[in-house]
């Protein structure tokens, strides 16, 4: 799916239905959605409602599924008429085995003209409003680690701290030979965390460590600073993610 394809498609701003939908694209991106049947398997107790609790403090349920079924559509006008492609074309859920109270197993019907669409892992990068490069390592951890039992425990998992390290993983990639800074940047500094959704995002500060003269609103991230790994621009003191400034990248480290 292009970048036009993900606006075109996905209409809702609802940051646990946008999600979920970036959970199925991952899926079809690598192939676990069969082709033949076109079938969305979603656990109430599964690893998306997993991560969906953890990271939004939302529920699997069946009114989450209508809303995901309602909101994910792609309108068009032809001629003086508005016309409507749902991703979905049906959903239905049961209980496996009774009784009512077991947890239930959703089966949502792909529409074909969606599943024939391309996308990239950036790209969820957009949907999910999170800084750019944090899906691709995410939905990785969530494919291949144990499910994590706090928010704590999986940011120091995916090693948040090591990102403000020169050197650190992953703060680099290399390609065709050159080292390029691994960057999670925001164009303005945040009202929440785009990742755990806290509004105790700090500015840092560099510098030596005074506590003393920190004030609430700071975080030191300390006092040596190598010209090829600038410092963020903030800090999530919940999670601990960092977070650049986007023009200071591109202003001072990417040209």
């Amino acid at each position: 799916m292009n970048a036009d394809g993900l606006s075109y498609f996905i209409q809702t701003t609802s940051k646990s239905v946008r999600f979920l939908l970036a959970c199925l694209i991952r899926k079809i991106l690598s192939g676990e959605i069969d082709p033949k049947n076109l079938i969305w398997d979603l656990d109430e107790q599964g690893r998306e409602a997993h991560y969906l609790n953890l990271l939004y403090n939302k529920k699997l349920d069946e009114p989450l599924i209508k809303t995901l079924f309602k909101q994910s559509f792609s309108p068009y006008m032809i001629t003086d008429c508005c016309h409507y492609e749902h991703i979905f074309n049906s959903y239905r859920y049961g209980c496996y085995p009774s009784p009512e109270n077991h947890p239930r197993i959703y089966e949502l019907q792909l529409n074909p003209e969606f599943f024939r669409e391309s996308a990239s892992c950036t790209q969820l990068d957009d949907l999910l409003g999170w800084p750019r490069d944090l899906a691709g390592i995410f939905f990785e951890y969530l494919e291949t680690h144990p499910l994590p039992d706090n928010l704590l425990k999986l940011t120091k998992d995916l090693r948040f701290d090591d990102w403000g390290k020169p050197g650190g993983k992953p703060y680099w990639r290399e390609n065709d030979g050159k080292v390029y800074f691994f960057r999670l940047d925001l164009e303005r500094r945040p009202k929440q965390c785009p990742f755990c959704h806290s509004s105790e995002i700090v500015d840092v500060i560099v510098g030596y460590p005074v506590f003393s003269r920190l004030k609430g609103n700071e975080y030191l991230y300390g006092c040596c600073i190598e010209p090829a790994c600038p410092p963020p621009a903030w800090h999530c003191n919940h999670c601990g993610l960092t977070i650049w400034n986007s023009s200071d990248l591109h202003n001072k480290y990417c040209k």
